[in-house]
């Protein structure tokens, strides 16, 4: 995936790309404002809305990050408290699908400085690979 288009890409349909959280999370975020009196309407109305979109699938993107890093203990932990926005009664926020989506930012992110990183490794092991060739063929 890395070698294909220069950094890591998920081709699941089911989770949200980099680029696609962050048009979310800046259109979220230009459309909420806590300070406005009236973000208690929106978050009934349109926040409702938006949170029955985008919940699940932010939910899944955050699981399969956490499961590419290795971190089901902590996705299991977050869990428990999702699971307790989901029972009767209960929903979301959208401070909380927020949250969720600057989760998922960072284990983005995280992928990509490892995917540098065995980037840095493979050049340095071709150009020693290299070096010897050149001693091996002057011989």
């Amino acid at each position: 995936m890395f070698k294909e288009h220069g950094r890591w890409k998920h081709e699941d349909d089911a989770i949200y790309s980099e680029i696609e959280l962050k048009y979310l999370y800046s259109s979220l975020t230009s459309m909420v404002d806590e300070n406005d009196p009236n973000s208690a309407e929106f978050e009934q109305t349109e926040g409702l809305a938006i949170i029955n979109k985008h919940w699940v699938k932010t939910v899944n993107t955050l699981q399969k990050l956490m499961n590419t890093m290795n971190m089901m203990y902590y996705f299991q932990k977050l869990k428990i408290l999702y699971d307790e926005c989901d029972k009767p009664g209960k929903r979301p926020s959208i401070g909380l699908l927020e949250k969720t989506m600057n989760r998922c930012f960072k284990l983005y992110q995280m992928i990509d400085d490892f995917m540098k990183i065995f980037k840095l490794i493979q050049v340095r092991e071709v150009s020693t690979f290299n070096h010897l060739l050149t001693h091996v063929n002057r011989d």
